[in-house]
């Protein structure tokens, strides 16, 4: 059984929305003439382009891929080995937007993640980002139940 967690677009919020606002206006370019096609595979690359981890319990192994276009996976499986671990780590960034008024919005993002990391303490892939209303633990316990793995210490 796998399962996939999703991460955040590549290309940020705002980008993301402006692909998406390009690929509907490429949609509607198409109706008039072909080279609508050219903003709907510009503005789908943009706007649906994402990361995500795909779990693999059956096998043991756990793949980091860029979804290209929302469905084309990229990335290479990991074999999960008993010496690794589960740990979290909370992280934070920030997104800038500037209008056309020289106004800048700044976004401020705190998430915690769940990382996958070797015997040596060193992150090598992250699993799965929590929500705000998610408890930690249960979903570490959860995760080192399926692959089989300690927590991190």
């Amino acid at each position: 059984m796998s399962r996939t967690h999703k991460f955040d677009k590549s290309f940020g919020p705002v980008a993301s929305f402006s692909g998406i606002l390009i690929f509907v206006a490429g949609l509607i370019a198409t109706f008039f003439t072909l080279s609508g096609l050219i903003l709907v595979f510009f503005g789908a690359f943009i706007g649906f382009t994402n990361s995500s981890t795909t779990i693999d319990t059956k096998n043991k192994k756990v793949r980091f891929s860029e979804n290209i276009f929302g469905i084309i996976k990229t990335g290479k499986w990991l074999k999960v080995d008993k010496e690794m671990q589960i740990g979290t780590r909370q992280e934070s960034g920030a997104y800038r937007t500037y209008s056309m008024s020289n106004w800048s919005i700044d976004s401020k993002v705190d998430n915690a993640i769940i990382y996958l990391f070797d015997k040596s303490g060193n992150q090598l892939i992250p699993i799965m980002q929590l929500q705000q209303d998610e408890d930690p633990q249960e979903k570490i316990n959860e995760i080192c139940r399926d692959l089989e793995i300690p927590r991190l210490t």
